[in-house]
């Protein structure tokens, strides 16, 4: 066998072994946002995104950009997770539309596709509840005989009838109870209102704060905006004591396990002129220890 042909059946030997080398799987790293929710209304204030990336062979960091400018890169401080859940907070120039996008770079450099939401940031008005009702007094009249009638010749018109600004009716919390710490598995709450049909609605905002049980001692207002879901209804799902930042106030208190109070809230609604119409105060959902 002359030396050309060993060397070609040297070859192909060595390329049908490599055809039996195991390989090594693809490092595919993925990102999403989880908060805020494509299409959601955030309020003209500092808000907190929170990302989540994955990837087998760890995740090194993960960027966040907004309307195509990079707000930040975060390092992922433990680099041998294989899940990782990031915040970024971020602070709107100005009302409007926004894309939010984020994607993640595994330990081996190779970066994720982009995840992206879009959201509208819409200013929130100024908070002037008040613990007491101002009620007007209605007067009614005094008839002192029957009046006559006298038919006419000429129609009755029905008179126009008057838009009713407000809300229809109590709002919806679930659940009634949250609970203490602000990261326990039952601090989530829902709370939903509806609206009078045909308001010109710029934003629906809910105000709220905590309480003890005798409304001695009360937190600071927070707010946040609430979501149209349709049919003349809102709604918003939150964490009311992670997101008002109240964790310092239950420590000047001196909540513990046995704690308990409520959580206080009226709703305001802010119409494409400016003008504000005020739900009354609530104090519907208890807050207690985590059990």
């Amino acid at each position: 066998m002359n030396r050309k042909l060993v060397l070609i059946l040297l070859a192909i030997t060595l390329m049908l072994t490599a055809c039996n080398l195991p390989q090594r799987a693809k490092e595919v790293p993925q990102a999403w946002i989880d908060d805020p929710l494509d299409g959601m209304r955030l309020p003209m204030q500092p808000y907190t995104f929170t990302l989540h990336s994955s990837d087998p062979a760890g995740i090194a960091q993960m960027e966040v950009s907004v309307n195509g400018q990079v707000l930040a890169t975060v390092k992922n401080p433990n680099r041998a997770e294989l899940l990782v859940n990031l915040t970024q907070t971020w602070n709107p120039p100005s009302p409007g539309r926004y894309v939010i996008r984020a994607r993640a770079q595994n330990v081996s450099g190779s970066w994720s596709g982009e995840d992206l939401v879009t959201v509208e940031v819409v200013e929130v008005p100024t908070p002037t509840p008040t613990d007491v009702a101002s009620l007007t007094p209605t007067v009614i009249p005094t008839v002192t005989s029957s009046p006559t009638l006298v038919p006419s010749e000429t129609p009755t018109l029905s008179p126009t009838p008057v838009l009713e600004k407000g809300f229809a009716g109590r709002p919806v919390f679930s659940p009634y109870q949250i609970n203490l710490p602000y990261d326990c598995a039952s601090s989530n709450l829902t709370a939903e209102i509806k609206v009078n049909p045909g308001q010109k609605i710029k934003v629906v905002v809910l105000f709220y704060r905590p309480s003890n049980n005798d409304f001695t001692q009360r937190a600071e207002w927070a707010d946040i905006a609430m979501t149209p879901v349709g049919s003349d209804t809102y709604r918003i799902t939150f964490n009311p004591i992670k997101a008002g930042g109240f964790k310092p106030w239950f420590g000047s208190v001196g909540a513990s396990a046995g704690w308990e109070g409520w959580l206080q809230t009226q709703f305001v609604i802010q119409d494409m002129d400016g003008v504000l119409t005020r739900s009354d105060l609530f104090s519907q959902v208890k807050i207690a220890g985590c059990h």
